[in-house]
């Protein structure tokens, strides 16, 4: 876990307003990374049988291509927050509160979807294993990004006279 604990603070680094010329190749970099590592963790966590091993990864994959999609879209809206940062106002903010809530139902849609296709390549506790050893992953990068992404600034009434 710790190899992709520098995996995650590299990714998320983009996340800060002054770093808001950061390439969004260097994020796909990162990503692609913090996926290896992923993979690895999920590997080491399973002891999937050979037979197992077989079925798995192929959906595996398909399902981490899936999520790709998701998470460009999460670091595309963290890359424009912190890009529009100091002059986001309050219909670009709500605009964006939208757009992380759709993500997000998404993502639960999409690992719905594939709860039933790992179930028939797996027994149920392995696949409920599995998306444990996911939602750990995901609570890392969560906690790592709630630590680096600043509070949106409230508006201000201005004093009455």
């Amino acid at each position: 876990m710790k190899r992709l604990g520098i995996a995650i603070l590299l990714a998320v680094f983009v996340a800060s307003p002054a770093l808001a010329g950061e390439t969004r190749d260097n994020l796909a970099l990162t990503q692609s990374i913090i996926e290896v590592e992923r993979k690895m963790i999920v590997a080491n966590n399973l002891s999937l049988t050979d037979e197992q091993s077989k079925a798995f990864w192929p959906v595996y994959d398909e399902f981490q291509v899936a999520l790709r999609k998701l998470n460009d879209k999460r670091a595309n809206l963290i890359l424009d927050l912190a890009k529009e940062f100091e002059t986001l106002d309050g219909d670009r903010s709500q605009e964006m509160l939208k757009t992380s809530l759709k993500i997000e139902a998404d993502r639960t849609k999409l690992k719905t979807k594939y709860i039933k296709k790992f179930n028939k390549v797996l027994p149920p506790k392995t696949v409920v294993r599995y998306f444990q050893i996911e939602n750990k992953l995901d609570s890392v990068i969560n906690y790592e990004l709630a630590g680096i992404i600043p509070l949106v600034r409230p508006d201000v009434a201005a004093p009455q006279k």
